[in-house]
């Protein structure tokens, strides 16, 4: 994002910060090709089982499949969620007079908010949001895997609802713009 943006969106009533498109098609391609090498490996498992037999390869082709099968299962899900992600037209973090409304989470008020923490783990960057009713979010979640994401979230982070660093913005200009919205509008 150009710092010049930077500065217009902080005078802005409501700013919208798109997604990094690119990262999500990479990670999209990166987990359908791995669906795709799993699903290849099951059919060749499948057609020669004798091939793979010999314990000097891949041992038992039973294993091979309990392991394979799985993992292609994994890796297609987590491609579809990132093709969605990508076709998604809207922003993906808006903030206002309101809150930060993030797609997954939805609007999370301003008088939720109780900090906004910068951590860095394995490599990358996270924004926990710390809200005062951490439990109210997690049972926002659709389906038990999310739902225990959320509560992931909650133990790893000290919030259910964590801001990667997957926007076109940069992690630290993301940071300090939220925390001077918050004192501004917090007023």
């Amino acid at each position: 994002m150009i710092e010049a943006t930077l500065k217009d969106m902080k005078q802005a009533d409501q700013i919208e910060i798109p997604s990094n498109k690119k990262l999500t098609f990479w990670l999209f391609l990166t987990f359908a090709a791995f669906a795709g090498l799993c699903i290849i490996l099951c059919i060749a498992i499948a057609k020669n089982p004798l091939e793979f037999t010999n314990p000097s390869r891949f041992g038992n082709p039973i294993v091979a499949f309990v392991i394979l099968i799985p993992g292609a299962i994994l890796c297609v899900g987590v491609a579809v969620m990132m093709l969605r992600s990508f076709l998604d037209k809207r922003a993906g973090l808006i903030i206002n007079k309101e809150g930060i409304t993030e797609n997954s989470m939805g609007i999370i008020p301003w008088s939720d908010i109780k900090d906004i923490k910068s951590v860095k783990m394995d490599g990358h960057k996270f924004l926990p949001i710390i809200v005062k009713n951490p439990q109210d979010y997690i049972d926002r979640a659709t389906d038990r895997f999310e739902r225990k994401g959320l509560k992931n979230y909650y133990e790893t982070y000290g919030s259910p609802i964590v801001i990667s660093d997957s926007l076109q913005i940069k992690f630290d200009d993301l940071h300090r713009l939220l925390l001077e919205k918050m004192r501004e509008y917090k007023q």
